[in-house]
Protein backbone atom coordinates (compact mmCIF):
# COMPACT_ATOMS: atom_id res chain seq x y z
CA UNK A 1 0.00 0.00 0.00
CA UNK A 2 1.25 3.78 -0.84
CA UNK A 3 2.14 6.42 1.88
CA UNK A 4 -1.54 7.80 3.00
CA UNK A 5 -2.22 11.31 3.10
CA UNK A 6 -1.99 13.20 6.15
CA UNK A 7 -4.77 15.16 7.42
CA UNK A 8 -5.31 17.09 10.39
CA UNK A 9 -7.83 18.12 13.01
CA UNK A 10 -7.86 20.49 15.50
CA UNK A 11 -11.04 20.14 17.78
CA UNK A 12 -12.33 19.19 20.96
CA UNK A 13 -12.94 15.75 22.62
CA UNK A 14 -15.76 13.99 22.91
CA UNK A 15 -15.79 11.30 25.19
CA UNK A 16 -18.93 9.88 24.16
CA UNK A 17 -17.07 9.16 21.34
CA UNK A 18 -19.07 10.21 18.77
CA UNK A 19 -18.61 13.56 17.58
CA UNK A 20 -15.34 15.91 18.06
CA UNK A 21 -11.95 14.28 17.47
CA UNK A 22 -13.01 11.26 17.53
CA UNK A 23 -15.65 11.57 14.93
CA UNK A 24 -12.92 13.30 12.94
CA UNK A 25 -10.34 10.47 13.27
CA UNK A 26 -12.73 7.37 12.43
CA UNK A 27 -13.86 9.02 9.14
CA UNK A 28 -10.38 9.80 8.49
CA UNK A 29 -9.39 6.31 8.37
CA UNK A 30 -12.65 5.10 7.18
CA UNK A 31 -11.64 7.34 4.05
CA UNK A 32 -8.19 6.41 3.80
CA UNK A 33 -5.84 9.07 5.15
CA UNK A 34 -3.88 9.27 8.60
CA UNK A 35 -5.39 11.46 10.58
CA UNK A 36 -2.80 13.71 13.18
CA UNK A 37 -4.87 15.85 15.92
CA UNK A 38 -4.12 18.93 17.93
CA UNK A 39 -6.53 19.21 20.50
CA UNK A 40 -8.74 22.26 21.56
CA UNK A 41 -10.71 21.60 24.59
CA UNK A 42 -11.20 18.60 27.02
CA UNK A 43 -15.07 18.42 27.77
CA UNK A 44 -17.48 16.62 30.12
CA UNK A 45 -20.55 14.89 27.53
CA UNK A 46 -23.59 12.69 27.81
CA UNK A 47 -25.40 11.91 24.62
CA UNK A 48 -27.97 13.69 25.73
CA UNK A 49 -25.90 17.35 27.01
CA UNK A 50 -22.69 19.26 27.24
CA UNK A 51 -21.94 19.61 30.73
CA UNK A 52 -18.76 21.54 30.94
CA UNK A 53 -15.53 21.92 29.08
CA UNK A 54 -12.35 23.46 29.67
CA UNK A 55 -10.42 24.80 27.04
CA UNK A 56 -6.51 24.29 26.53
CA UNK A 57 -4.39 27.36 26.60
CA UNK A 58 -2.85 29.19 23.31
CA UNK A 59 0.84 28.01 24.05
CA UNK A 60 -0.63 24.49 24.42
CA UNK A 61 -2.47 24.35 21.17
CA UNK A 62 0.42 26.03 19.37
CA UNK A 63 3.05 23.28 20.67
CA UNK A 64 1.21 20.37 19.42
CA UNK A 65 0.57 21.96 16.21
CA UNK A 66 4.26 23.12 15.81
CA UNK A 67 5.25 19.10 16.42
CA UNK A 68 3.08 18.14 14.17
CA UNK A 69 3.63 20.26 11.13
CA UNK A 70 7.33 19.96 11.23
CA UNK A 71 6.99 16.37 10.94
CA UNK A 72 4.25 15.30 8.69
CA UNK A 73 3.50 16.08 5.38
CA UNK A 74 -0.20 17.82 6.00
CA UNK A 75 -2.03 17.90 3.07
CA UNK A 76 -5.14 19.05 4.43
CA UNK A 77 -6.55 20.84 7.70
CA UNK A 78 -9.92 21.29 9.54
CA UNK A 79 -11.24 22.72 12.78
CA UNK A 80 -13.69 21.30 15.12
CA UNK A 81 -14.41 23.23 18.53
CA UNK A 82 -12.13 26.14 18.91
CA UNK A 83 -13.63 27.30 22.28
CA UNK A 84 -11.88 30.26 23.06
CA UNK A 85 -10.95 33.49 20.97
CA UNK A 86 -7.99 33.43 21.67
CA UNK A 87 -7.60 29.42 20.33
CA UNK A 88 -9.58 30.95 16.94
CA UNK A 89 -6.47 33.59 16.81
CA UNK A 90 -3.77 31.10 16.94
CA UNK A 91 -5.48 28.94 14.34
CA UNK A 92 -5.79 31.78 11.95
CA UNK A 93 -2.20 32.63 12.78
CA UNK A 94 -0.65 29.51 11.67
CA UNK A 95 -3.42 29.20 8.62
CA UNK A 96 -2.19 33.13 7.40
CA UNK A 97 1.55 31.94 7.35
CA UNK A 98 0.27 28.97 5.02
CA UNK A 99 1.06 26.11 7.14
CA UNK A 100 -2.66 24.90 7.20
CA UNK A 101 -3.40 23.93 3.54
CA UNK A 102 -7.22 22.82 2.31
CA UNK A 103 -8.05 24.58 5.23
CA UNK A 104 -12.22 23.52 6.13
CA UNK A 105 -13.40 25.12 9.07
CA UNK A 106 -16.61 23.29 10.83
CA UNK A 107 -17.30 26.77 13.25
CA UNK A 108 -18.74 25.05 16.47
CA UNK A 109 -20.46 27.79 17.97
CA UNK A 110 -24.40 26.57 18.89
CA UNK A 111 -25.93 23.71 20.75
CA UNK A 112 -28.49 21.48 19.46
CA UNK A 113 -31.20 23.97 20.41
CA UNK A 114 -29.62 26.89 18.33
CA UNK A 115 -27.89 28.69 21.90
CA UNK A 116 -24.57 29.74 21.26
CA UNK A 117 -22.23 28.25 23.76
CA UNK A 118 -19.20 30.07 23.14
CA UNK A 119 -18.40 33.70 23.75
CA UNK A 120 -19.12 37.21 21.04
CA UNK A 121 -15.69 37.55 21.16
CA UNK A 122 -15.04 33.82 20.36
CA UNK A 123 -17.37 34.18 17.36
CA UNK A 124 -15.92 37.85 16.37
CA UNK A 125 -12.46 36.28 15.73
CA UNK A 126 -13.93 33.97 13.10
CA UNK A 127 -13.64 36.95 10.55
CA UNK A 128 -9.20 36.53 11.25
CA UNK A 129 -9.78 32.56 10.35
CA UNK A 130 -12.40 32.56 7.73
CA UNK A 131 -10.74 34.06 5.11
CA UNK A 132 -7.78 31.54 4.97
CA UNK A 133 -10.18 28.67 4.62
CA UNK A 134 -11.50 26.84 1.28
CA UNK A 135 -14.60 26.08 2.72
CA UNK A 136 -16.73 26.68 5.69
CA UNK A 137 -19.46 23.79 7.27
CA UNK A 138 -21.60 25.88 9.54
CA UNK A 139 -24.97 24.76 10.35
CA UNK A 140 -28.36 26.80 10.03
CA UNK A 141 -27.87 27.92 13.22
CA UNK A 142 -24.20 28.75 13.38
CA UNK A 143 -24.27 30.23 9.50
CA UNK A 144 -25.76 34.01 11.07
CA UNK A 145 -23.50 34.12 13.65
CA UNK A 146 -20.53 34.18 11.51
CA UNK A 147 -18.98 37.76 10.67
CA UNK A 148 -19.28 39.24 7.55
CA UNK A 149 -16.46 39.84 5.26
CA UNK A 150 -13.89 38.03 3.13
CA UNK A 151 -15.58 34.45 3.34
CA UNK A 152 -14.79 31.22 1.77
CA UNK A 153 -17.48 29.27 -0.19
CA UNK A 154 -19.79 28.37 3.08
CA UNK A 155 -22.18 25.16 2.98
CA UNK A 156 -24.84 25.56 5.26
CA UNK A 157 -26.14 22.33 6.58
CA UNK A 158 -29.94 21.42 7.44
CA UNK A 159 -30.84 17.81 7.81
CA UNK A 160 -30.86 16.35 4.52
CA UNK A 161 -30.09 19.56 2.13
CA UNK A 162 -27.15 21.49 2.52
CA UNK A 163 -27.14 24.73 0.75
CA UNK A 164 -24.03 26.11 -1.08
CA UNK A 165 -22.83 29.64 -1.53
CA UNK A 166 -22.18 29.53 -5.05
CA UNK A 167 -26.01 28.42 -5.43
CA UNK A 168 -25.45 24.52 -5.56
CA UNK A 169 -27.56 22.71 -3.31
CA UNK A 170 -26.16 19.31 -2.24
CA UNK A 171 -29.28 16.97 -1.21
CA UNK A 172 -30.36 13.38 0.17
CA UNK A 173 -33.43 11.71 1.47
CA UNK A 174 -33.89 12.71 4.91
CA UNK A 175 -33.40 9.80 7.25
CA UNK A 176 -35.78 9.57 10.48
CA UNK A 177 -33.57 9.32 13.18
CA UNK A 178 -32.56 10.38 16.06
CA UNK A 179 -28.77 8.96 15.40
CA UNK A 180 -27.18 12.28 14.31
CA UNK A 181 -24.57 12.95 17.15
CA UNK A 182 -21.47 13.91 15.43
CA UNK A 183 -22.93 14.64 11.40
CA UNK A 184 -21.41 17.84 11.03
CA UNK A 185 -17.95 16.80 12.40
CA UNK A 186 -18.38 13.77 10.03
CA UNK A 187 -19.22 16.08 6.89
CA UNK A 188 -16.28 18.33 7.10
CA UNK A 189 -14.16 15.38 7.81
CA UNK A 190 -15.49 14.05 5.11
CA UNK A 191 -14.85 16.47 2.88
CA UNK A 192 -11.33 17.15 4.11
CA UNK A 193 -9.88 13.61 3.84
CA UNK A 194 -11.53 13.69 0.11
CA UNK A 195 -9.59 17.34 -0.71
CA UNK A 196 -6.30 15.10 0.80
CA UNK A 197 -6.63 12.34 -1.98
CA UNK A 198 -6.57 15.45 -4.39
CA UNK A 199 -10.60 15.73 -4.93
CA UNK A 200 -12.01 19.30 -6.46
CA UNK A 201 -13.88 20.99 -3.67
CA UNK A 202 -16.69 20.03 -5.68
CA UNK A 203 -15.71 16.70 -6.32
CA UNK A 204 -14.90 16.50 -1.95
CA UNK A 205 -18.47 17.91 -1.51
CA UNK A 206 -20.34 15.44 -3.35
CA UNK A 207 -18.29 12.79 -2.13
CA UNK A 208 -18.71 14.02 1.68
CA UNK A 209 -22.73 14.25 1.33
CA UNK A 210 -22.89 10.71 -0.14
CA UNK A 211 -20.42 9.31 2.85
CA UNK A 212 -22.08 10.96 5.36
CA UNK A 213 -25.72 10.09 4.16
CA UNK A 214 -25.18 6.54 4.27
CA UNK A 215 -23.39 6.91 7.67
CA UNK A 216 -26.70 8.38 9.29
CA UNK A 217 -28.26 5.34 7.38
CA UNK A 218 -25.93 2.60 8.84
CA UNK A 219 -27.04 3.65 12.76
CA UNK A 220 -30.55 3.92 12.19
CA UNK A 221 -31.77 0.84 14.37
CA UNK A 222 -28.34 1.69 16.95
CA UNK A 223 -28.67 2.23 20.71
CA UNK A 224 -26.17 3.74 22.18
CA UNK A 225 -26.88 6.47 24.87
CA UNK A 226 -30.02 7.97 26.13
CA UNK A 227 -29.92 10.76 23.56
CA UNK A 228 -28.97 11.08 20.03
CA UNK A 229 -26.68 8.28 19.32
CA UNK A 230 -23.40 8.16 16.62
CA UNK A 231 -23.23 7.59 13.19
CA UNK A 232 -22.09 4.86 11.28
CA UNK A 233 -18.51 6.59 10.15
CA UNK A 234 -16.74 3.31 9.65
CA UNK A 235 -19.94 1.94 7.17
CA UNK A 236 -19.84 -1.19 9.35
CA UNK A 237 -23.43 -2.07 8.05
CA UNK A 238 -22.69 -2.36 5.03
CA UNK A 239 -20.24 -5.26 5.70
CA UNK A 240 -23.33 -7.11 7.23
Amino acid sequence: MSTPPVVLTIAGSDPIGGAGLQADLRTFAALGVHGASALTAVTAQTTEAVRAFWPVEPGQLRAQLDGILEDLPVAAVKTGLLPAAELVEVVAEYAAAGRLPNLVVDPVLVNRTGQPFVQNSTIEAYRRLLPHAVVATPNHFEAPLLPPGAEPLVVVTNHGTDTVSNGRVLEADRIDTLNTRGTGDTFSAAITARLAHGDSLDEALTAAKVWVTASIAGAVNWQIGAGPGPIDQMHWSLAE
